[in-house]
Parts: C-alpha cells; structure tokens; sequence
C-alpha cells in the first residue's frame, strides 16, 4: 500500500500506483524508488536507489514487503543489502573482473575466463583474446605470445605497428566505461631470424643480437662489456641487476663498498666483508660484517679491546 493522501476535494484516497504519502492527509506524490510502509503507523516512506542501480520487481514477492527492489546494474556487484529497498549501493567490478546482469549480490563480479580479458572497471563481458595471444596475469589485456608483435591497420594512408602491450593499453584508455567494446590485438609472427623483446613491447622484430633503439626509431646492435650480456635488449651485469648496475659508460658497478673484479665478475666487499642480499628478493646486495664489527674502507673493524692478564 502506497498510503492514502487527500485530494483537492478534501477527501481522502488510496495513492496511485508509484506516489506516496509521508503522512496521513497530506497529498500524494510521485516516487522514483521504492515505497516502504511502516506497519506500526501505516505512514509510507520513498527511498530512491542508489547510483548506478535500477528498480526491479522483487524476484520472491513476501508479505509486508514493496513490490519492488533496487538491483545494480550490469558490470557492479553491491555494496550493502537492506532486506526491505533492496541494494544500498554499487560499485564497479575491478578490472579483469566483470558481472553480465544486474544483480543484488556483493560478490557479483566473476574473475574472466582463462584467455579473456576485462581491461577497465565496470565491464558487462570479458573479451576473447586472439590466435597467438595471451591473457596477461591480471586479465586486463591480451599480449602477443614471444616473437610476435602487433600491426595496426591506420584508417588513413600506410599502415603503423605498435606492441601488443601498449595497443592493448591504449585501446582499453578508449573503451567504453563497460569495456564491452575492448579490441583485442592481432599478433604477427616476427620474420625467420628475428625476434621481439620477452615483453614484445618492439612494434618490430630484430635481428638476434639487436635491440630497438625507441629514440632512432630502429633495430640496433647492443654490445655489452665488463662481462654483461644482452637480455630482453638490455645489457645485464653476471648475477643479476640486484648484484651490480650496469651503467651508461658501460661497465658494471657493485653496491654499498664493494668492487667489481672483471677478472671474476663478482663484487668483493673489503677486508673479509660479505656481500649479502637484504631480507626481500628486490633488495639490492652490501657489505655486511660478522659478529656486530664495523665495515670500515679498510675492512671489518672490531673496534679496541682491553686485556688484562
């Protein structure tokens, strides 16, 4: 019951179908939401949905309950549920997640289908990616698979090649809020002999030994020295970028007081220091002493000690 107001006349009615009244005797009005009754005092009360959500008609009709519900929309899963308007609010399923109807549950947003993506948040649907292609880890965009890289018909004259992984970005910046509109890339294999980078963020192959010079706008021999070696177009010091920087003037240099020996390619601390890692994997190496000594440039230093015979 939507409650009874008073009309022009004087006398009171039963409200139409969708108006209310907030109190017994006043006039009846027009609610875009859902119309509650206080069974206690029989006063009605108007609670429009939250953002982002849509009034449906109650999926189980229950005694002393509205006819009708607020639901989210596609693409949202709830926040919060009252048992008698329905959803409170609606939030956007992350990205790699999506919901394909609407929905009162708060857990709504399904995670994709191996080998589909949801780039942006609020997505109805997941999208398929193509032949020799991959769904990256966090299902927000599809990458081309090693040695392949990505071309891209333009609309005008000529065509361009850009990488899957920053095509895949820059198509999911223009998708639609749902994303039900994300294009997939088309990976090309790289020509015999050649190769994209491990990340296939080359918008071209090169040769074996070559890197892609973004600034020239072209294949490049890289030599690496100091004992480093070429790894995904980047010259890489023996053990690892953790262990010693490979610089611009190329060569290799240890961290904290060590020194890089090009004899052995290994850093060495001074005087007996160990060179050790951090607690993390991401931590770089130092000199560190045993036995709470000191590093000093010399070495590990114990400091002066008084014996007394």
């Amino acid at each position: 019951m939507s409650g009874r107001g008073r009309t022009k006349t004087g006398s009171c009615v039963a409200c139409a179908a969708g108006q209310y009244t907030p109190k017994q005797g006043l006039c009846c009005k027009r609610c875009d939401g859902i119309i509650s009754t206080d069974p206690a005092t029989n006063a009605t009360t108007c609670t429009k949905c939250p953002e982002k959500s849509t009034i449906f008609p109650r999926p189980s009709p229950t005694p002393g309950l509205p006819a009708s519900t607020c639901m989210c929309s596609a693409g949202y899963q709830a926040t919060d549920v009252s048992s008698v308007t329905g959803v409170t609010g609606c939030t956007k399923c992350p990205a790699g997640k999506f919901n394909p109807a609407v929905t009162s549950a708060t857990n709504a947003c399904q995670a994709c289908p191996a080998g589909s993506v949801a780039a942006k948040s609020g997505s109805r649907a997941c999208t398929v990616c193509k032949a020799n292609s991959t769904a990256s880890e966090d299902a927000t965009s599809c990458l081309c698979n090693a040695n392949y890289y990505v071309r891209q018909e333009s609309k005008g004259r000529g065509r361009g090649r850009t990488s899957g992984r920053r095509l895949a970005q820059a198509v999911a910046a223009s998708a639609s809020p749902a994303d039900d509109d994300y294009k997939a890339p088309s990976c090309v294999q790289c020509a015999s002999a050649t190769q994209n980078n491990l990340l296939n963020t080359w918008p071209v192959c090169c040769e074996a030994g070559q890197t892609y010079d973004r600034l020239a706008k072209k294949c490049t021999t890289t030599v690496c020295y100091d004992g480093a070696t070429l790894v995904d177009g980047a010259c890489v010091c023996p053990g690892g970028q953790a262990i010693a920087n490979y610089g611009s003037d190329g060569t290799c240099s240890c961290y904290d007081a060590a020194e890089w020996s090009n004899t052995t390619n290994t850093c060495t601390c001074p005087g007996g220091a160990d060179y050790t890692q951090g607690a993390n994997a991401a931590d770089v190496y130092s000199c560190t002493c045993a036995d709470g000594a000191t590093l000093q440039s010399s070495g590990c230093d114990c400091g002066v000690m008084n014996v007394s015979w």
